[in-house]
């Protein structure tokens, strides 16, 4: 195709405030300057143009560039260069007047990009307080728990984070679970270790498919209940881990289909049962497991 032809008709469509032929202009601007350029351009026509499909698309690129999301080879992101500049304006423009969402995307920018903790961490702040679920894990999981952050306390880092898990975050939930779960290390300081409440958090994560919490959650819930000498007892917690895995497999990890392999074949929370064990250890190896694999081709299992 003829480039500099391609060019030509997209500037003419372009200065007739054609979203479309802006949008693939883009294409053509390999600097940061002149990608945000283009998609502050889609902004302002999006007015006369009538639909905010397109401009959606240009927003979102733009918080993706600042917030050095998105990298261009051979370039260097200058936040005082004039676009920079301007798309930084035209977010903060946003967040004044109240969007959680775009409070939350530049209390990151700053936090991340711009280096400035002090605004990073008031408008990520603002966001959480206004309901904005992300914005309430980023305080748990970043602002208050990182270990270089100026505003390191551990007790606002739980309080945020239950904020979030109970908001529906799924990552949050993760974490409060690995929290209260008494065979992993300490994360946040919950009044105590507790196994249920750290089912209780693993399973509401792994329902929204959060595969750490199916495959981590229900590993160390098993390796919990091998411990426990009253087999009943024992037994009912690994049946939650035994769940948690087989979620994790029936999305397709096959890493999740050897845990249960191994919990069958050990008696981690469950009866020992060769059946199981070795129907398991198949589904791994047929989903390309190398270890499960390995062990199938040694042991004569069929897969």
């Amino acid at each position: 195709p003829d480039k500099e032809q391609e060019r030509y008709w997209l500037e003419r469509a372009a200065e007739q405030n054609h979203l479309g032929a802006i949008l693939f202009l883009s294409n053509f601007e390999h600097t940061y300057e002149g990608k945000l350029g283009i998609f502050l351009r889609m902004i302002e026509v999006t007015p006369l143009a009538g639909t905010e499909d397109m401009a959606g698309i240009a927003k979102n690129e733009i918080v993706l560039y600042l917030n050095k999301e998105r990298t261009i080879e051979g370039d260097t992101y200058d936040p005082t260069a004039p676009n920079a500049t301007r798309a930084l304006a035209w977010l903060r423009s946003e967040a004044e007047a109240g969007d959680p969402l775009r409070q939350h995307q530049l209390g990151c920018i700053y936090w991340r990009s711009l280096n400035d903790k002090a605004k990073g961490r008031y408008w990520v702040l603002k966001a959480a307080e206004a309901g904005h679920v992300t914005a309430a894990r980023v305080l748990g999981r970043l602002i208050y728990i990182s270990e270089d952050s100026p505003y390191r306390d551990l007790q606002e880092a739980l309080k945020w984070l239950v904020r979030a898990a109970e908001g529906g975050d799924a990552e949050a939930q993760f974490y409060l679970g690995s929290s209260y779960c008494p065979t992993i290390k300490d994360l946040y300081p919950v009044p105590q270790k507790d196994i249920w409440l750290a089912i209780q958090w693993f399973e509401r994560a792994a329902a929204q498919g959060y595969i750490q919490a199916q495959e981590i959650g229900g590993f160390q819930t098993l390796n919990y209940a091998k411990d426990i000498r009253n087999k009943k007892e024992s037994y009912a917690i690994g049946a939650h881990g035994i769940r948690l895995l087989e979620m994790g497999m029936e999305q397709g990890n096959a890493h999740c289909a050897l845990l249960l392999g191994i919990a069958y074949s050990l008696g981690y929370g469950v009866k020992k049962d060769n059946k199981k064990y070795h129907y398991y250890y198949a589904i791994a190896a047929r989903g390309g497991d190398q270890k499960a694999i390995e062990h199938c081709r040694k042991f004569n299992i069929p897969y």
